[in-house]
């Protein structure tokens, strides 16, 4: 999507939190936001209540409609529960971010690898581990927390936060802005990029990349596809393995542009 084709220009919202808590979601959207769509009247500003499962997968998909049939453009921000695979609804019911992703993913291709995620959720970067290397990225940016998150420092630091980013619409300043005035540097958000993503997940040699358990994984799986391995020598086996996920890893470097849509954005 070029910008002369965007029709419209804002901020989505989605909150799913009980009825007995604040609504940070909501808070945050009749003040700041609110305020900011009076300063600046083409910037535009949606908020949605979900319920439950059904109403949050009709959104995703009118979102994903509005994106390619209306030229909307917008950053998607969600205030919700979360745990470690996703997130917790309004009444009681999960969804993972295996299920969403390819919601986002629709998303960001209309929007050529441009699509800003903020994650007001506990456990949010949980997200991380289900991107495919392999697939289309599901947003360019995203803000969110590797750990719970206290209410009081999401109104306090998103509302700073949207002080800033409109109409600055610098992502690293304004999350500088948020984490300023969070006490405890433990609770701070942290910002990721897509590129950030895909090298990661692509460098088998980084720190963070349990090769003992995709060699283990990678050996069991051509032992299931080819049982006369088992007859040759384990040294030869795990060389063997050692070598083929190092073309695979090699193989999967050359997948970057795909992932991050340079052939979109040409």
């Amino acid at each position: 999507m070029t910008s002369e084709e965007i029709k419209q220009f804002g901020l989505v919202i989605i909150e799913s939190l009980p009825d007995h808590e604040t609504k940070t979601g909501f808070n945050l959207h009749s003040t700041i936001i609110k305020y900011k769509t009076f300063e600046f009247p083409d910037l535009s500003a949606e908020f949605y209540d979900i319920n439950d499962r059904k109403k949050l997968f009709w959104l995703l998909k009118e979102l994903v409609r509005k994106a390619v049939d209306e030229n909307h453009f917008f950053i998607l921000h969600i205030e919700a529960h979360g745990f470690d695979d996703g997130i917790e609804l309004k009444n009681g019911e999960e969804v993972t971010w295996g299920e969403m992703i390819p919601y986002f993913q629709e998303i960001n291709i209309r929007f050529h690898n441009y699509l800003f995620i903020l994650l007001g959720i506990c456990r949010g970067a949980g997200i991380l581990k289900y991107i495919n290397p392999m697939e289309r990225a599901p947003f360019r940016a995203l803000i969110s927390s590797e750990k719970d998150i206290y209410v009081q420092d999401l109104i306090h630091g998103f509302e700073e936060f949207y002080k800033y980013f409109f109409f600055e619409l610098d992502a690293v300043e304004s999350l500088e802005k948020y984490n300023s005035v969070i006490s405890d540097p433990k609770d701070k958000l942290i910002h990721v990029t897509a590129e950030y993503c895909f090298d990661a997940i692509a460098d088998i040699e980084r720190l963070t990349a349990d090769k003992t358990r995709l060699k283990a994984t990678y050996k069991s799986s051509l032992l299931k596809n080819y049982p006369d391995l088992k007859y040759f020598s384990d040294d030869y086996t795990n060389r063997y393995v050692e070598n083929k996920l190092t073309e695979i890893f090699e193989d999967l470097k050359t997948r970057k542009d795909y992932f991050l849509m340079k052939d979109l954005q040409k």
